[in-house]
C-alpha cells in the first residue's frame, strides 16, 4: 500500500534554467526504509523538504508538480495533520532544538498539539524508556554530547508518532560509536514500530544494509531505484562514481567476483572472503607482515601537558594533554563528541589561553579551519574573499594573478567566484575555507572536521589535495569521525579520551589495534588477512589494482529500462526517464503568471481602504476611538500583506524578518528620542519596504509606529503616524524593489527620494492632520498655517532621514538581500 506519492516534481530555486529537482515521479510503500545517496548538490535535501510542509523550501514548483501523503496532497494537510504523519530529523542536532531540558525538549511537541498532562507524560516516559534516555531525562541539553543531541531530537520527533520519519544526513556530526547507537535506533524504530522512513546519508557502511530501496539521484532526478543489491551492482557495473562510497564489504566482493548476492554487512563480507579465501588457495595471511612503524621525524611543535577549562569552577576539558605532530605530515585526533578535540585545536591555535603547559618550538604560523567555515567569511563574493586572503586590495586584486589562478584551479573554484559564500554547499565553503588559508601561506593547518557535509568522492579529492599540501611542507593535523577517510589519507592517527591523546601512532598500526575505532576492512579481515586497512589493499593482495569508479559520463547508462516506475525482467533497479525537452518545464522556468487583482488589491487598500477608515474614525468617532482604528488600520496593512503572497503562504523567516526590522525601528526611535525630529524611522521603513517589498515595509512602518507610540504615549495621532509611515514604506518598495543592487548611484538616488518623500508625504499628512485633530471648525487657513508652521520640524525629519539612508541603505539592504529570495 503507498504511503507517498510523488508526481513530476520539478523545481528551482530561482526562475532560471538550473533546476535543482527535474521531474521527479515516484512511490513511497508504507512501511518501506528508503535510503537516497548520491553526490553533494544533487537535490536530496531538497527532495526531502518537499516531504514537509513546514520545511517547503522557497522557489518555483511545476503547475504540474503533484505530492500525496496517503492519498492527500500535502498543501491540503492542516498543521495537526502534517505534525502527525511527517516527523523531520536534520543533520545539525542543535539546529532543531527549542528546550533547555531533555524533558522539556520531549514534550514540548506534545504540548504544542494541545494533549493532557497525563498523556504527556505517559508518552514521554514510554518514549525515554524506548530510547535508553533515563540517565539524561533531567539534564540539559547544553551538556550533552552530539550523538546524545541527536537521539533526544528523534526521541522528540517519535513521541507525537509520525507516520513517516525524514532523516537528512542525521549522522553527519557524531562519532562512529554514536553513529552506530544512532543507526540502531533507528533500525528498532522501523523493525518494532512498523514506521516508513526515508533517509539520505554519505556514510553507507552501517546504514546500507538495514534498508528496503536505494535511490540513486544524480542531477536533480532519481536516476535509478532499486533494492540495496541491485544498486550496488547497478553502480559496479557502469564504474559509476558513487561506487566508491558503497559498503566495504559489497566493494571488495564485487571487485573479486560478478554475482547478485552482494554481502552488505561486515559478517556477510567475512563469510564471502573465507569462500574466496578457500577457492582460491590462498593462505590467511598478511599480504605484508611489516607495518609502517617509522618514527616521526621533526616535530612542527610541541605541546606539553596542556591543561584547559572554559569557566573557573567547571570541569578540565584538556587534562595534561601532550601533542607533537610530525611537520610536513597528515596528522589525525578522533575521538568521541564532547571529548574536547575541538578546544585542543582552539588553543594551539591561540584562540584561547592554556591554564597550565605550554606550547613551544613552534616552526611557523598557525592557522584554524573551524567546524563552521562561515566564521572565517567577511566578503560579499568568493572573489573577494580570496583576493582578501591573498592580501591584495579589492580594487587591484588581477584575474590573471598567478597565486590566485593555481589557488582556484587547485580547490576547484573557478564556477563560484561571483557567489556570496554563505551561498555555497557545506563542501565548497570547507574548499573555500582552506583556500584562504593557503593564500595566508599558513605553515600549520589545524583542520575541525574538514569532511563534514561532504559525499564521499569529494572527501577523497580533498584528502589527495592535504596529502600533496603535506608534500609541500604543510603540517596538518584535522579532527575527523570518518574513519575511512583518515585510514586512507592520513599518515599519523590518535585517540583522544579524558581530556587528552592517550595513543598517537602510524595510521596503519592504529587502525589496527584497534577494535571500534576502525575500518570495516580491519573488521571483516581479521585473522583473515590481517594487515589490511583499506578495501585497496585487500583488493591488491588478490592482484586487483584498479578500483571501477570516475568515468567521465556515467549518469546515463544505456541498457536500462527506461519505464519509470516498473521493474525490468532480469531484476535490474528502475530509472527514471530525464526530462530532455525544456518546453515541457517552461511552467517552471517562468513560473505562474501573476493575476493583476493580487497588485491591485494592496495598491486599493493603501490608498482607498486606511483613508476611509481614519475619516470613519475622525468624524463619526470623533478621535475617541484611536486604539480600535490603529487595530483597523494594522489589519488592513497585514491583509494587504498576505493578499501580495497570491495562492501561497509567507515563509516564517520572512515574518521573522520583518519582526526584527519593526524592532529595530522602534528601537531607533527610542534611542534618538533626545533629538527632536531627528529619527531613523522613516529610513528604516524605506529600507524594508526595498528590501523586502512594499506591502512588507508598509507593515513595518505602521506597526513601529503602533508599538513605539505605547512607550511615547498614545492618542488620536497614532492612526494618521501609520498610516503616513506605512506610505513611505510601501512606495520606496514601489520603486526600488524590483532593481536589486546597492551601488553609491542608488544610494543617493534613494537618499533624494527619502527626503523628498518625508517632506512632502509624511509631512504632507501629519501637518493638517494636527488641525483636524484639535479644531473642531476647520478652514483653508488653518490647513496654510499648519504646513507653513511645519515646514522647519518638516526639513529637519527630511534631513536627517538623508544621512541615515546615506549612511545605512547598503550595509541594510546587503542583509536584507542576502536573508530574502
Amino acid at each position: 500500500m503507498e504511503q507517498i506519492r510523488i508526481e513530476h516534481l520539478t523545481f528551482s530555486y530561482r526562475k532560471g534554467d538550473i533546476f535543482s529537482l527535474n521531474d521527479i515521479s515516484t512511490v513511497v510503500d508504507k512501511g518501506q526504509f528508503v535510503l537516497i545517496i548520491g553526490e553533494s548538490g544533487c537535490g536530496k535535501t531538497t527532495l526531502l523538504r518537499h516531504l514537509k510542509v513546514d520545511y517547503l523550501p522557497a522557489g518555483v514548483r511545476s503547475e504540474n508538480t503533484r505530492i500525496y501523503l496517503n492519498g492527500t496532497r500535502i498543501e491540503q494537510l492542516s498543521q495537526r495533520e502534517s505534525a502527525g504523519i511527517v516527523g523531520y530529523v536534520r543533520q545539525n542536532p542543535e539546529s532543531a532544538q527549542v528546550m533547555d531540558r531533555v524533558w522539556h525538549e520531549l514534550a514540548f511537541g506534545l504540548e504544542s498539539l494541545g494533549y493532557t498532562q497525563e498523556v504527556m507524560q505517559r508518552k514521554v516516559a514510554e518514549m525515554v524508556a524506548f530510547f535508553g534516555l533515563e540517565g539524561i531525562y533531567e539534564e540539559k541539553l547544553c551538556n550533552l554530547s552530539g550523538g546524545q543531541k541527536q537521539l533526544v531530537n528523534l526521541a522528540a520527533v517519535m513521541v507525537m508518532e509520525p507516520e513517516v520519519l525524514v532523516l537528512d544526513e542525521p549522522t553527519s556530526q557524531l562519532d562512529p560509536v554514536a553513529a552506530a547507537e544512532f543507526f540502531h535506533i533507528v533500525e528498532r524504530i522501523h523493525r518494532e514500530l512498523g514506521t516508513t522512513i526515508i533517509m539520505t546519508e554519505h556514510r553507507l557502511e552501517d546504514v546500507y544494509s538495514m534498508c528496503d530501496r536505494v535511490w540513486l539521484m544524480s542531477d536533480g532526478r532519481v536516476e535509478c531505484e532499486g533494492t540495496p543489491e541491485q544498486i550496488a551492482t547497478y553502480l559496479s557495473d557502469r564504474k559509476h562514481v558513487m561506487y566508491s562510497a558503497l559498503p566495504s564489504a559489497a566493494r571488495i566482493y564485487l571487485q573479486l567476483r560478478n554475482g547478485t548476492d552482494v554481502p552488505l554487512t561486515v559478517r556477510e563480507g567475512r563469510i564471502r572472503l573465507e569462500q574466496i579465501l578457500a577457492e582460491s588457495g590462498r593462505n590467511m595471511q598478511s599480504p605484508d607482515a611489516t607495518a609502517d612503524t617509522a618514527q616521526k621525524m621533526q616535530s612542527a611543535f610541541c605541546a606539553d601537558e596542556l591543561w584547559f577549562r572554559y569557566e573557573r569552577q567547571g570541569k578540565d576539558i584538556l587534562k595534561a594533554c601532550s601533542f607533537s605532530p610530525e611537520k610536513g605530515s597528515v596528522t589525525a585526533i578522533m575521538g568521541g563528541n564532547g571529548t574536547g578535540k575541538s578546544t585542543l585545536l582552539h588553543v594551539l591555535a591561540g584562540h584561547y589561553e592554556a591554564l597550565r603547559g605550554r606550547i613551544r618550538k613552534q616552526t611557523g604560523t598557525v592557522a584554524m579551519l573551524p567546524q563552521n567555515p562561515q566564521t572565517l567569511f567577511a566578503q560579499d563574493t568568493v572573489w573577494e574573499e580570496l583576493c582578501v586572503s591573498a592580501g591584495l586590495a579589492k580594487q587591484f586584486c588581477n584575474t590573471e594573478s598567478p597565486v590566485l589562478q593555481d589557488v582556484i584551479r587547485e580547490w576547484d573554484l573557478q564556477s563560484i567566484l561571483e557567489q556570496h559564500p554563505f551561498d555555497l554547499s557545506g563542501g565548497q565553503m570547507q574548499k573555500l575555507g582552506i583556500a584562504k588559508l593557503m593564500l595566508a601561506d599558513y605553515d600549520i593547518l589545524l583542520l575541525d572536521e574538514p569532511g563534514k557535509g561532504m559525499d564521499h568522492g569529494a572527501k577523497c579529492e580533498m584528502g589527495r589535495k592535504l596529502q600533496r599540501l603535506a608534500a609541500q611542507g604543510k603540517t596538518i593535523v584535522l579532527v575527523s569521525h570518518d574513519v575511512e577517510f583518515c585510514a586512507k589519507y592520513t599518515q599519523w592517527c590518535g585517540l583522544f579520551f579524558d581530556g587528552h591523546i592517550v595513543s598517537m601512532m602510524d595510521t596503519r598500526s592504529f587502525f589496527l589495534q584497534n577494535v571500534f575505532y576502525t575500518t570495516a576492512v580491519v573488521r571483516m579481515c581479521r585473522n583473515l588477512i590481517d594487515n589490511v586497512v583499506t578495501v585497496e589493499e585487500v583488493e591488491q593482495y588478490f592482484g586487483k589494482d584498479e578500483d571501477p569508479v570516475e568515468p567521465e559520463d556515467n549518469n546515463m547508462p544505456k541498457d536500462i529500462d527506461d519505464k519509470s516506475g516498473t521493474s525490468s525482467e532480469n531484476g535490474d533497479c528502475t530509472q527514471q526517464k530525464a526530462v530532455s525537452n525544456p518546453d515541457k518545464q517552461s511552467d517552471c522556468q517562468t513560473g505562474q503568471k501573476p493575476s493583476k487583482w493580487y497588485r491591485i488589491l494592496p495598491a486599493f487598500i493603501f490608498c482607498c481602504m486606511m483613508p476611509m477608515t481614519i475619516y470613519v474614525g475622525h468624524t463619526i468617532l470623533q478621535q475617541r476611538k484611536y486604539y480600535f482604528i490603529s487595530l483597523v488600520l494594522l489589519m488592513e496593512a497585514l491583509g494587504a500583506f498576505f493578499v501580495s503572497y497570491e495562492r501561497k503562504k509567507p515563509q516564517l523567516r520572512e515574518m521573522m524578518v520583518i519582526a526584527v526590522m519593526t524592532a529595530i525601528t522602534v528601537v531607533g526611535r527610542a534611542a534618538f528620542y533626545m533629538v527632536p525630529n531627528v529619527k531613523p524611522m522613516a529610513a528604516l521603513t524605506m529600507l524594508s519596504g526595498i528590501g523586502l517589498g512594499g506591502e512588507a515595509g508598509f507593515l513595518v512602518g505602521a506597526l513601529s509606529m503602533l508599538v513605539s507610540n505605547i512607550f511615547f504615549g498614545q492618542g488620536p495621532w497614532t492612526p494618521w503616524q501609520m498610516f503616513a509611515m506605512g506610505l513611505l514604506g510601501w512606495l520606496a518598495g514601489l520603486i526600488f524593489y524590483r532593481k536589486r543592487s546597492y551601488d553609491w548611484k542608488r544610494v543617493v538616488g534613494i537618499s533624494v527620494f527619502g527626503f523628498v518623500t518625508v517632506f512632502l508625504i509624511y509631512g504632507g499628512i501629519m501637518n493638517p492632520a494636527s488641525v483636524l485633530m484639535y479644531q473642531e471648525h476647520v478652514n483653508g487657513n488653518m490647513i496654510l498655517s499648519a504646513y507653513a508652521m511645519g515646514v522647519p520640524f518638516d526639513l529637519l525629519h527630511a534631513g536627517g532621514t538623508f544621512v541615515f539612508l546615506l549612511i545605512g541603505t547598503r550595509p541594510v539592504l546587503k542583509k536584507l538581500y542576502r536573508i530574502h529570495l
